[in-house]
């Protein structure tokens, strides 16, 4: 799937060829969110000035349901049988619709910023409750609290990134540079402060977790103690996350670095042409969704593009295409300057020199 910055929702195929194209939003503003479920539906977070929808698009484009909602909506996510829809949102919280019926079944908290399916129905929420206070809850599929984590006392406190393992423990990260790790009953299991910038991106790698800081610095933490495995630098916000058994990506304002997993080592960074938004695997080849309104194919291991012919804006709206990407081997260049896309790029901060860290 491919949200467009147009209010264009395509499926592609594994080689970025269109299978449909259906629109949700006629002011060309960009799609919020994305829920995918086994049988080929997807749940759409859209946001624009008269309202926040969510909508249930079927595996073949046609529009199952759709629901306006009064509050910004910030995450959605999908029951494990995709019966039921996850809506978090600003001053309304977590919203289950019903996916078949239409019907908002419940809700709770006050702001619901992360929200995530975990084992046995659960799902996990990372938000404010009602009186503000900024907590990780854990909620039953019938609305009704398991526990209730919390991170502080303040907005200061608020989610920055949040990740849940599959047997309960979570991680998440606040404004004010702290990361906390929660057990599955809703015990602190550690909390680290003073860390040099916010935590913006977090992922599960087997038993550990890693956190992508807004400083650029990358490292993998293990749940049981948040004893360091490794810390990388990759001199640029890192924004996304993605983890496989053998690599953990990293997304950033600039381009899309590779990791060994196990030692942090670099295996290839190639840049893109605007900030990195998202990133999926399949096989070999990985996915990077662009502020540039680029989808970059970059196969692995040796990180080279794919080149896939007669792919330059194959819905005719240029808004998907495989892009030619320079290779820098070993070095980091200076940024290139932001492409076209749903909105400028956030201002770049200055290149660092990249660094090991032990």
């Amino acid at each position: 799937m491919a949200a467009g910055g147009d209010g264009q929702l395509d499926k592609l195929d594994t080689n970025l060829a269109p299978l449909w194209t259906t629109t949700l939003r006629l002011d060309g503003k960009p799609l919020v969110d994305l829920a995918p479920a086994a049988d080929g539906s997807v749940a759409v977070a859209t946001r624009d000035a008269g309202g926040n929808n969510v909508h249930l698009v079927s595996a073949t484009a046609a529009i199952l349901q759709s629901w306006s909602l009064a509050n910004v909506v910030c995450r959605i996510a999908r029951s494990s049988d995709g019966n039921t829809i996850y809506a978090g949102t600003e001053n309304s919280g977590v919203r289950a619709l019903s996916s078949t019926t239409g019907a908002t079944l419940w809700s709770d908290l006050k702001h619901a910023f992360y929200i995530v399916p975990g084992p046995s129905n659960r799902i996990y929420v990372a938000g404010d409750d009602t009186n503000n206070q900024p907590v990780v809850a854990c909620l039953n599929s019938d609305g009704t609290r398991r526990w209730t984590y919390s991170v502080g006392g303040d907005w200061t406190f608020q989610a920055r990134s949040f990740a849940v393992h599959g047997d309960g423990r979570s991680v998440v990260g606040t404004r004010n540079h702290e990361l906390h790790a929660v057990s599955a009953t809703g015990t602190q299991l550690w909390r680290q402060t003073g860390l040099g910038a916010a935590v913006v991106s977090l992922v599960i790698a087997g038993n550990d977790a890693v956190a992508g800081r807004g400083d650029g610095v990358v490292t993998r933490v293990t749940l049981a103690s948040g004893a360091a495995v490794w810390s990388f630098d990759v001199g640029d916000r890192a924004d996304v996350l993605l983890a496989a058994a053998d690599r953990v990506y990293v997304g950033t304002w600039h381009g899309v670095w590779a990791l060994d997993a196990g030692t942090g080592a670099v295996a290839w960074f190639r840049e893109t042409q605007g900030g990195v938004l998202s990133l999926a695997r399949r096989s070999n080849r990985l996915y990077a969704g662009s502020r540039d309104g680029w989808v970059y194919c970059i196969e692995d291991p040796r990180g080279l593009v794919a080149i896939i012919p007669n792919l330059t804006d194959i819905l005719g709206r240029g808004t998907v295409k495989v892009a030619p990407i320079k290779d820098w081997p070993g070095v980091r260049k200076p940024p290139v300057p932001p492409g076209p896309g749903p909105g400028p790029d956030p201002a770049p901060r200055p290149v660092r020199a990249v660094r090991s860290r032990a």
